[in-house]
């Protein structure tokens, strides 16, 4: 049976299978939420899921030289032709 875990009733749901994972909340934010991760095989590591851009919070995270995985949706736009919207992109963050 697959385990699941609303994120303070946020827009990250996970779900992951306990006859092959134990997973325990490590950190959780509003745009964020990481696990620390480990199978029944003994790999461990962490995976942080990600809603929005969050560098600031990501950079706070002491996960060590553990794997890490990092999917989620970034909500950021690499090239000036992938924007859609009003919002202006900041050229900080766009690739030339």
């Amino acid at each position: 049976m697959p385990q699941l875990s609303p994120v303070n009733q946020r827009n990250i749901w996970i779900a992951w299978n306990p006859d092959i994972w134990i997973c325990n909340v490590y950190v959780v934010s509003v745009q964020q939420i990481t696990l620390q991760v480990k199978n029944k095989g003994g790999l461990k590591g962490y995976i942080t899921i990600v809603y929005g851009l969050i560098w600031q919070e990501l950079e706070q995270l002491h996960i060590g030289n553990v794997p890490w995985l990092l999917p989620g949706d970034f909500n950021i736009a690499r090239f000036t032709n992938e924007k859609v919207g009003r919002r202006a992109l900041n050229s900080l963050l766009i690739s030339h």
